[in-house]
């Protein structure tokens, strides 16, 4: 738990963006040279290696690099560290399931701007202090 520390929910734009970049990771570092060696990248699965990536990133580090780059990260609602069976089950909406768990979580949780799989997962996306910004106060 992180205490005296004000916890800012991150913005759908900061979350689309973080996305963007880690299939942009994701695709240059499994897809090109996969295709480059003439084997098809479709056979690599490459659902199941995003999902292993998300899981493994958020679980260790609480963020991908693309949630790295935009100081945002996944945490537990009161700012913990979240579990391997969260970021397991957090990571299936993204990977699997993007459209219905983005446009149910917002239906159903608008407060929090969490995804479906967020509110089982018990997650939040929450904003993380920049390091330069601080070091320039």
């Amino acid at each position: 738990m992180i205490e005296n520390q004000l916890i800012r929910v991150a913005s759908w734009k900061d979350r689309f963006l973080a996305g963007l970049i880690d299939h942009a990771i994701l695709a240059a570092s499994v897809a090109i040279p996969l295709h480059l060696a003439n084997y098809d990248p479709m056979m690599a699965c490459p659902s199941l290696a995003l999902y292993g990536y998300y899981v493994l990133a958020e679980f260790k580090y609480g963020q991908t690099l693309g949630k790295k780059i935009l100081h945002i990260k996944t945490t537990r609602p009161d700012g913990a560290k979240i579990s391997l069976r969260q970021s397991a089950l957090n990571s299936i909406g993204k990977t699997f399931l993007l459209p219905i768990d983005f446009v149910v979580g917002i239906i159903l949780v608008k407060t929090r701007k969490q995804r479906l799989f967020n509110k089982l997962s018990d997650t939040i996306v929450i904003k993380t202090e920049d390091k330069a910004s601080q070091k320039l106060d």
